[in-house]
């Protein structure tokens, strides 16, 4: 008997204790909340960074935001023009323009290619989330006062890049063939550098969509996004730009002294041997 008793207590205890949570918590008024949910490093860099560049965006002149991009950019035969030259000058001091910064990721030293149109960087890990990437493009677009150069248009839908139609929607009219950089799916991965871009359809009205015999055409749209260029090991760039070496003619000594044997060279190299000299005076006295 004594054995039953004991196992009736084992098995009823719990349902006694919560039936008493339970009562207890009606009492008090007692509310069970849902554990805080934590934001990933990843996510709060981008939220932070989305946030200051939307409201430098909104709160700041055009011609400010744009102040180190010069007018040729806009130009496509000009901007052909300038960059038919390798290592130009313009493409050299992009490249000094450096934002090196620490992320989840581990360092990042980015900087703006003007000749490919998009943003080069090293990186400690050869794979970079393109979140990442973005929020430091970001904040490079701001601190180098070069607005334009951004080309996300996920971000500025309402009103893009200039640049975009310049660079990229022209060369698609000019060349059919020619694919479109910002639109390739370089990887599977959502969050990739070269991220997949979302492809819009039409919305249709539900007649049309009951409708078989109605022929429907479902229009796409790639999205543009920022090109990403991955250089290497942060070990491997270079932070200060090598200075060309020059062929420095030799500083000779110069003196009145000098000058005066250099001009008297050719009546140096006329004058004769005692020898000769002997010759001459012993035909003299034959003569």
């Amino acid at each position: 008997m004594f054995l039953y008793l004991i196992f009736a207590y084992q098995y009823t205890k719990y349902w006694i204790q919560f039936a008493f949570f339970v009562v207890y918590s009606i009492i008090f008024n007692i509310k069970i909340e849902e554990p805080t949910r934590v934001d990933s490093p990843e996510k709060i860099l981008y939220d932070r960074e989305l946030e200051r560049f939307l409201r430098y965006g909104s709160n700041t002149e055009i011609c400010e935001k744009n102040k180190n991009i010069e007018g040729f950019y806009y130009d496509k035969p000009q901007y052909k023009t300038v960059f038919d030259e390798e290592n130009n000058e313009h493409e050299v001091n992009w490249k000094r323009k450096i934002l090196y910064m620490t992320t989840p990721a581990g360092n990042i030293a980015m900087f703006y290619d003007p000749f490919k149109l998009g943003f080069s960087y090293y990186a400690d890990q050869s794979y970079v989330k393109y979140d990442i990437l973005n929020a430091m493009a970001m904040k490079y677009v701001i601190m180098f006062r070069c607005w334009d150069f951004f080309m996300d248009e996920s971000i500025l839908s309402e009103s893009p890049s200039p640049l975009i139609k310049v660079h990229i929607i022209e060369d698609r009219k000019t060349d059919i063939s020619k694919p479109n950089y910002n639109a390739i799916q370089a990887s599977k991965t959502d969050n990739s550098p070269f991220a997949k871009f979302k492809k819009t359809e039409t919305v249709l009205p539900p007649i049309l969509k009951n409708n078989t015999n109605i022929p429907i055409k479902i229009q796409l749209k790639d999205t543009n996004r920022n090109k990403f260029l991955y250089l290497g090991k942060i070990h491997n760039m270079h932070f200060i730009q090598p200075i060309p070496k020059k062929i420095r003619k030799l500083a000779f000594f110069q003196s009145d002294l000098l000058d005066g044997v250099e001009k008297n060279a050719s009546v140096q190299s006329e004058c004769l041997s005692y020898k000769d000299y002997i010759k001459i005076q012993k035909a003299l006295k034959e003569e």
